[in-house]
């Protein structure tokens, strides 16, 4: 018996998509290149044109004032309701007695930064340093572009291209976009060159794959394009599908992409390598390893933004399958790039798949630090790290980070009520998990003297008697919960929990029905009751109580799934069958329920089938074809379903329906010797012998039939039959003197039938016809051996050997034709006699 659960896993909600990260645009356009020609692409400019030089632009210099990038300002009050809130979540766990209890609670406001700091890990650029910092990144700047610029105009590539280089991680960025373009041209100028006068591919392939990333992969996140830019993207994409045919290598093959790019990382060509994986991924969207591969390559390259994109593509490709590291390696791309909000959603989430994530729990530690370093007195780091170190089981620091926490909220009057009651409410959790049960009720009793009706509280105190092994106090406590809120779900988890732990079946039932009665209104709690009657395999119950659950919520298709398994456990098929095509109506997708589905969809075919084969054994073919038919509905794949089907269709002269489902079983297993005996008996049946010899030949062919003296008499019959008919047509052309088509005939008649004595017979007066007289000899001879009393052979064997002079054995010929034709007297025997009495 296979049961699923109807408690599906807590979705939790990713960050928004919006505050995550920005989306680029996947721009991939053709182009022209031939390794034969020249394109010749205008660098990026101003409005205005300097210099002598066709195609020189300058670059576009540096803006004034130009603000340093920080974390941006965050409201530094903005406390959030606790993150495992209970209110209307009944899939959020409860505790299990003597086990680690539910992670506390996190505050999940962001931290504040001034904008004016930036985290060691941020990378720097001329915005980001002071006002003579900047002047020596500008002097550098200008002197690597100048000198970038004169080694364009005297066609220097290599060496305009080391320029741009040098200078691209000192561009303001008003320049980047200038340098990205202008490095694009010349790695595409200096490709068309080696694909061109140098004839080297592989370095052509090198630069067009740089040239790439410069206007693509390698763009800046959120830098605007203008209409040259999308030119040159066009003529970039183009180059790089030219370099791909002249080395062989096919645009769509993922794996030669994906290959290649693990090549190139192997050899630190990370650009390079970006472009490849961007291939993969432009060849299928959900390649979630080319993406996780392209952010960790941005993140070497020290671009958060463009690692951010890529972890985020890779998470959305994954959704809720993404593992925790990759949620950890997202966050830090967002940390990085000062997006803390969705950093600090995503480490939770990470935390949430994995409680014990090391690097989890250290990003968050550095980011309330961060904020302690400009706050001391912030109540959200205080309380963040300690739920951080009671995460960690380190309970003396977290007491001492809540402690400090709670200090600060009660000397900041703007501290909310909801704040303090949340840092007392881990407190006590706290408390609990070090076995401190006094702490712990005290701290969860100074929230009920705050705010009486707090379910929460209520919650923990009855979690607390559980744990203290009281657990007629908890489970009161729990049923007064429920009583002021009846959809509390983490009551109900709990309740549950203590009715599942009783050892004694019948009392846990009594208890299940007890409970079950008592929350009559409640689907969740129905469909739970049948699930714990299900394991106890009181089937009946549990179906009554999956029906009650559906009555009340009609697309629990969890319910449905469950009360299919336990009608399944009841013989109950049909109805089984009915129940799993609603489950799976409701939640197409879910493969456990298919399974399920198909399972009993397996078994009832069987059962059917079986029945088939009684009444077939009975002789009562006729109601036996329903139940072939049922089983075929529910597992049209089984081959022996199909044939048994046939036989019964057969028996009942149904020949032709018959040969479609021998058909229809061959299709499904074309080896099958027995199958092609069944084939063979329909269409012999049905008198078309050239196809039944054209089964009955597969039996034999194939050798495993348990049919083969049964194959090998109906070939031996077809095969007379056959040469019957093609010795009756040789006679006819015979006698209308075609000896040419009457011998092909006869041949053919003896391939069938090599010892058809009248065919040998016949054979020998065609040649005769022919003259051919030797011939005819051994024909006639072959006739009398194969049927020794054949009198017409011997005369013809004797007239023959006449002919050609062979008196001795024309005289035995025509003894023996009258020995076998005494009491005959005709022109024949006269004949005979003879030339017996001439033949000397």
């Amino acid at each position: 018996m296979k049961f699923i659960s109807s408690s599906l896993p807590f979705q939790m909600a990713r960050a928004p998509q919006n505050s995550r990260f920005p989306q680029i645009l996947s721009v991939l356009a053709a182009t022209i290149f031939l390794s034969t020609c020249t394109v010749f692409l205008g660098f990026e400019a101003n409005a205005q044109q300097s210099g002598n030089y066709p195609g020189y632009y300058p670059n576009p210099g540096y803006p004034n004032n130009a603000p340093p990038r920080g974390y941006g300002n965050y409201p530094g009050n903005n406390y959030s309701s606790p993150r495992n809130n209970y209110q209307n979540n009944y899939n959020t766990r409860s505790y299990p007695p003597n086990q680690n209890r539910r992670p506390p609670n996190t505050y999940n406001a962001p931290p504040t930064s001034p904008p004016s700091q930036r985290t060691s890990n941020q990378p720097r650029n001329y915005n980001s340093v002071g006002s003579r910092e900047a002047a020596q990144y500008q002097g550098d700047y200008v002197s690597y572009t100048n000198q970038a610029e004169r080694f364009t105009k005297q066609g220097e590539l290599s060496k305009a291209i080391g320029m741009y280089l040098k200078a691209k991680p000192l561009a303001p960025d008003s320049s980047i976009s200038f340098i990205h373009n202008n490095l694009a041209v010349l790695y595409m100028k200096r490709g068309n060159y080696y694909l061109g006068q140098a004839r080297d591919k592989e370095k052509a392939l090198s630069d067009f794959r740089n040239a790439h990333y410069m206007i693509v992969e390698g763009w800046p996140a959120g830098l605007k394009r203008r209409q040259l830019h999308e030119d040159n993207i066009k003529i970039a994409e183009e180059n790089l599908k030219i370099a791909y045919s002249n080395l062989k290598i096919d645009p769509k093959d993922k794996v030669l992409h994906e290959k290649m790019a693990q090549e190139l990382r192997l050899k630190g060509l990370f650009q390079e390598a970006l472009v490849e994986y961007a291939q993969v991924a432009e060849i299928d969207p959900k390649a979630d390893k080319a993406l996780m591969a392209m952010g960790d390559l941005f993140n070497v390259l020290n671009l958060p933004d463009k690692s951010n994109i890529y972890y985020g593509k890779a998470a959305d490709a994954l959704g809720e399958g993404a593992s925790d590291d990759l949620l950890v390696r997202l966050a830090s791309a967002q940390n990085k790039s000062g997006q803390l909000d969705s950093a600090i959603a995503n480490l939770n989430l990470a935390l949430d798949k994995n409680p014990q994530n090391v690097a989890a729990l250290n990003q968050l530690e550095q980011i309330w630090r961060n904020e302690l370093k400009f706050r001391p007195n912030s109540v959200l780091a205080h309380a963040n790290l300690g739920s951080i170190f009671q995460k960690r089981k380190q309970f003396t620091k977290a007491e001492k980070a809540y402690e400090t926490a709670e200090y600060f909220a009660n000397q900041d009057p703007s501290t909310s009520i909801d704040t303090k009651k949340l840092i007392r409410l881990n407190m006590g959790t706290l408390y609990q998990e070090t076995k401190n049960f006094r702490m712990a009720r005290n701290a969860y009793q100074s929230i009920l003297q705050i705010d009486p009706s707090s379910k929460q509280a209520q919650y923990y105190i009855a979690s607390l008697y559980k744990d203290m092994g009281q657990t007629d106090k908890a489970a009161t406590a729990y049923n007064n919960l429920l009583a002021v809120d009846p959809e509390y779900a983490p009551a109900h988890e709990a309740l549950l929990d203590i009715i599942h732990e009783d050892p004694n079946p019948a009392s846990k039932k009594h208890k299940l029905l007890q409970y079950a009665n008592t929350n009559s209104s409640n689907a969740q709690v129905q469909s739970k009751v049948g699930e714990e009657l299900h394991k106890l395999k009181e089937y009946n119950d549990a179906v009554t109580h999956y029906e009650r659950a559906i009555k009340l919520k009609p697309d629990m298709a969890a319910a449905y799934a469950n009360m299919g398994a336990a009608l399944q456990a009841l013989d109950r098929d049909d109805e089984a069958l009915e129940a799993f095509h609603k489950a799976t109506q409701l939640d197409p997708n879910n493969d456990t329920v298919l399974a399920l589905k198909k399972d009993v969809e397996q078994a009832s075919g069987l059962k059917a089938y079986n029945r088939a084969l009684e009444m077939q054994q009975q002789g009562n073919h006729q109601d036996a074809l329903p139940l072939f038919k049922k089983a075929i509905s529910q597992a049209p794949n089984n081959p022996e379903f199909h044939a048994g089907y046939g036989i019964s269709l057969q028996n009942l002269n149904r020949l032709h329906d018959a040969v479609t489902q021998y058909q229809k079983a061959l299709n499904k297993d074309p080896k099958n010797a027995d199958y092609h005996y069944f084939m063979a008996t329909a269409y012999h049946q049905n008198q078309q012998y050239d196809k039944a010899m054209e089964s009955y030949r597969k039996v034999k062919a194939l050798g495993s039939s348990s049919y083969q003296a049964e194959t090998d008499q109906a070939l031996e019959q077809l095969n007379q039959v056959a040469a019957g008919k093609m010795l009756a047509q040789a006679v006819e052309a015979y006698n209308k003197r075609s000896y040419s088509k009457a011998l092909t005939l006869i041949n053919s008649t003896l391939k069938e039938d090599s010892a058809n004595a009248t065919a040998h017979y016949y054979k020998g007066l065609i040649l005769s016809g022919q003259n051919k007289e030797s011939q005819a000899v051994q024909s006639y001879e072959a006739a009398t051996r194969h049927d020794p009393e054949f009198k017409d052979a011997y005369y013809a064997l004797g007239v023959s050997l006449d002919k050609i002079k062979n008196s001795v054995k024309a005289k035995a010929a025509f003894e023996k034709f009258l020995k076998l034709s005494v009491g005959t007297e005709d022109d024949f025997v006269k004949y005979a006699q003879h030339r017996v009495n001439t033949i000397e």
